[in-house]
């Protein structure tokens, strides 16, 4: 079949580290207009989306997570993560930039992440990642309630900027990351779905090797060349 290969990227754990500035400052938002000290104490965030997050976040606390205050959190917390970021204390993963510089002449790249679409962006650009996705498509932690609804949102995305889409390559750190390449799958059976994980991110080796990705990389620099040839 005719079309584009899209290579669509998680962004915590797997482009960057950013050393707790979200978690942080979605803590910090929370406390300054709730006046809740631990209200995503216990959470994970590993392969979750923000809204996700937040809405069950909110009810644990005896708060109802309706839109108005879901989208004051919203709000508040990206001022606070663009402020923590001014000076971070986090990394980018090694390989992450070279990687989205070699797979470019194979596919178009994207993103899939549990970040609202503020935080992503907040997130790439402190860390000077933001112009390697100039102007790509993605899917965000504010499109679904669920990452395993985002791959048809980035793919419906990009076949109205290129057209046909023939293959997905969903890399990502997580369980989750590998579960949502095959949801994915399932729920768009014309398009040939992979899962590459990295183990850049939290979680354990073996939990990655049991999800059975189609590709298991130690980090995206010594796996290179192994990402660029499951795109020719």
């Amino acid at each position: 079949m005719a079309g584009i290969d899209l290579v669509l990227y998680d962004i915590d754990g797997t482009l960057l580290r950013s050393g707790g500035a979200g978690r942080g400052s979605m803590q910090q938002a929370a406390r300054e207009l709730f006046g809740v000290e631990d209200m995503f104490e216990g959470l994970s965030f590993a392969g979750a989306v923000d809204s996700q997050i937040v809405r069950q976040a909110m009810a644990a606390s005896g708060l109802p997570p309706t839109g108005r205050r879901v989208g004051r959190l919203r709000y508040r917390y990206v001022r606070r993560l663009k402020r923590a970021l001014r000076e971070p204390e986090g990394e980018v993963c090694p390989g992450a930039e070279a990687s989205v510089h070699a797979v470019r002449p194979h596919a178009k790249v994207g993103l899939l992440t549990g970040n609202w679409f503020e935080g992503a962006w907040a997130k790439l650009a402190g860390f000077g990642l933001a112009e390697l996705f100039d102007g790509c498509v993605g899917a965000y932690g504010g499109d679904g309630m669920h990452r395993n609804e985002l791959v048809p949102v980035a793919v419906n995305r990009a076949r109205r900027r290129w057209g046909a889409v023939r293959r997905v390559v969903v890399i990502g750190d997580t369980v989750a990351d590998v579960a949502c390449a095959r949801a994915g799958a399932d729920q768009m059976p014309d398009l040939d779905v992979l899962a590459v994980a990295v183990q850049t991110g939290f979680a354990p080796v073996q939990a990655l090797q049991a999800a059975k990705p189609d590709l298991l990389l130690s980090d995206l620099e010594q796996g290179l060349p192994d990402l660029v040839s499951l795109l020719r």
